[in-house]
């Protein structure tokens, strides 16, 4: 059996799972450290002009500049599919990863899904899933800039303003 799909356009797509999939994809790819892909939607209709042999949640085409995820997906599903393709992404964009097997790199992504997730519980809820990422952002770059907050903060604190680097995040 074949299962067709086809681009949602923009005034199609839900705005919630717009909302959502690209703060994932934002979030992930600062962990990747590779430029974020387009997001756009898909969904299954007989008319459809992009065909698999299985049902699909979303997919990564080579170059790995954009990703597909299913319309219609719980908030929980969407956001695993998100960071499952932008995995699939960073392996089109990491030129060692392009002549491996399918099913190793399918396993890759499930791994870094699963390890993306690993120290955050949730319970699939949208705003709930927004705080997560958000604190996963925060997280990412306090490691990433930590070293070099004094020299940021020259240039995020205007002459004469009081300290506000950044606002709510505090380095440790």
């Amino acid at each position: 059996m074949t299962y067709q799909y086809r681009i949602l356009s923009q005034s199609e797509e839900i705005q919630s799972e717009r909302s959502l999939a690209e703060f994932a994809a934002q979030v992930c790819c600062l962990q990747l450290r590779i430029d974020k892909p387009m997001v756009r939607f898909i969904d299954e209709r007989a008319d459809g002009f992009i065909n698999f042999k299985s049902r699909v949640d979303g997919y990564c085409p080579p170059p790995g500049k954009e990703i597909f995820i299913r319309s219609g997906l719980s908030p929980a599903a969407l956001v695993n599919t998100a960071v499952h393709e932008c995995r699939h992404a960073w392996q089109w964009q990491t030129a060692a990863w392009r002549n491996k097997d399918e099913s190793f790199c399918e396993g890759d992504a499930k791994t870094f899904t699963h390890e993306f997730w690993a120290d955050h519980s949730r319970s699939g809820y949208h705003a709930e899933l927004m705080g997560i990422l958000g604190d996963i952002k925060v997280e990412l770059v306090k490691s990433r800039f930590s070293h070099r907050q004094a020299e940021i903060q020259k240039f995020w604190i205007k002459p004469g303003q009081v300290n506000c680097w950044p606002p709510n995040v505090e380095f440790s």
